[in-house]
């Protein structure tokens, strides 16, 4: 099995995590794990969880949570980092990447926090961020400064 540490994408990047609400120093639950290792084929055993702050907002080029409220709280509380903060259908609709429902009207990407949740909840929230980040990833590569992908 792979672990994030080892998978070879072709390019470095820096990639953290962090949650609003965290407590740090937690590790993931057994639930997520096991989906991760069956979505992604790959361990996160060794992460460990951080609580959103100043500096994790400081060091890096590009922050995007996972829903709209969430990228709103840190815009609030953080206005100078306004240009880099996106939830995750912001964040595609400035890509082009609009969603609508049967009606018409544009809806917002939705995934579910598996929290406390059953297993078939925590897959569910795997395979989708798994699309998205590969639906994204050229995009964000290119934001980032790559010159080609």
């Amino acid at each position: 099995m792979q672990t994030l540490d080892n998978l070879s994408i072709g390019a470095e990047l820096y990639v953290e995590s962090c949650g609003l609400y965290a407590i740090d120093g937690e590790k993931p639950d057994s639930r997520m794990l096991k989906a991760i290792e069956e979505v992604c084929g790959c361990s996160a055993a060794h992460h460990l969880s951080t609580r959103a702050s100043a500096s994790v907002y400081d060091n890096n080029d590009l922050i995007i949570a996972m829903h709209d409220k969430q990228a709103y709280e840190i815009v609030n509380a953080y206005p100078d980092i306004a240009d880099r903060v996106f939830s995750l259908s912001s964040y595609a609709a400035s890509k082009g990447l609009v969603f609508k429902d049967e009606t018409g009207r544009v809806v917002s990407i939705s995934i579910p926090d598996p929290k406390g949740e059953n297993y078939e909840t925590y897959l569910h929230t795997t395979r989708a961020l798994k699309a998205w980040l590969e639906i994204l990833f050229a995009y964000i590569i290119k934001d980032l400064g790559a010159e080609r992908y």
